[in-house]
């Protein structure tokens, strides 16, 4: 089965997309099945145990900011 790929901001069938909440029905009822890295993004393969859509969330990593150890 083929993917669609939806930006933050967009909508899927009529529903904005929104974290922590499944695309196909609103519930926040969900699982993930399986994470890991891809050069600069982060992703976590979810389900939803309200409907069973599948689908995967991608997080994109750019730096932010530096913890630093003063030097002795």
């Amino acid at each position: 089965m083929d993917s669609v790929y939806v930006e933050y901001g967009e909508s899927y069938n009529g529903r904005p997309i929104r974290e922590g909440q499944c695309p196909h029905c609103g519930s926040d009822d969900l699982e993930p099945n399986d994470q890991g890295m891809n050069d600069d993004t982060y992703y976590y393969d979810m389900k939803c145990n309200s409907c069973k859509g599948e689908w995967t969330d991608t997080y994109l990593i750019t730096f932010s900011s530096m913890y630093i150890k003063p030097k002795e």
